[in-house]
């Protein structure tokens, strides 16, 4: 989950990015985003906030875009926020969403955006240049106190982040996704395998660059993750500042 600050909180959720990426384009800076790949993320980051706008994608894990916009309707503090839901199919309806669109057309989210940020009118933007692209963050971490404070640490730097928990949810994104990340943060110890088996799949199709994190400082661990390809090992508990300096020297 994405920790946010400020009053103009956007919320999205999407899977590939490609929605966050639209709605940075048309916001620019003048309104904080809080990014989930997950709908029960979004449903519990719903309970404490109350953002200008909610924009999701009708397909996510656990609970869809309907189920989410549905509940807000039924939520005292959320059930005025405008909603967008956003579907594979054109010409879909949706009574509970303020408008429904295509990942196509999101430009017609302009005049919302303006409206609910009480921003001025500015010139269309055809698309986010390459370079100021959002660095996009695959991280695989079964622990949530880990992975949240990971989530923290990336999302104040602007960073996109996917996460997987555990070896078989990683696979199905390796499979899909892994042309869209820009760095992958591996942990060693997983309920189902090792971090080692990823980064052995990974180098097979790629040479993303891949960190391993690891509570286990051995040398035989080391060894390893630079024998297979990974760039830096890193143990934990770590530095966030160090981490981060780190991170960087791989992302620049």
């Amino acid at each position: 989950m994405m920790f946010v600050e400020g009053d103009n909180i956007i919320l999205v959720a999407d899977l590939d990015s490609s929605v966050i990426r639209s709605v940075q384009a048309l916001c620019n800076d003048d309104a904080t985003l809080a990014y989930f790949q997950d709908g029960k993320e979004v449903a519990q980051f719903l309970k404490g906030h109350s953002p200008k706008l909610v924009v999701v994608s009708e397909e996510l894990p656990h609970l869809s875009g309907k189920q989410l916009i549905n509940g807000m309707r039924y939520t005292k503090h959320l059930k005025d926020v405008p909603a967008i839901l956003v579907s594979q199919k054109t010409g879909q309806s949706f009574k509970d969403a303020t408008k429904v669109l295509t990942s196509s057309s999101l430009e017609q989210l302009r005049p919302l955006l303006q409206s609910v940020l009480q921003l001025s009118p500015k010139p269309a933007i055809q698309a986010l240049p390459e370079a100021k692209k959002p660095k996009h963050i695959f991280l695989v971490e079964d622990s949530q106190t880990v992975s949240t404070l990971l989530q923290h640490i990336f999302s104040k730097e602007g960073f996109t982040v996917t996460k997987a928990d555990n070896i078989d949810m990683a696979k199905k994104i390796i499979q899909k996704q892994l042309h869209l990340f820009d760095l992958a943060i591996l942990d060693v110890n997983l309920p189902d395998g090792t971090g080692f088996d990823l980064l052995e799949l990974i180098r097979v199709k790629s040479q993303l660059p891949t960190v391993i994190l690891s509570s286990i400082q051995s040398t035989e661990n080391i060894d390893k993750s630079y024998a297979l390809g990974a760039q830096d090992f890193i143990p934990k508990p770590f530095n966030p500042r160090d981490l981060l300096k780190r991170l960087k020297s791989y992302l620049d």
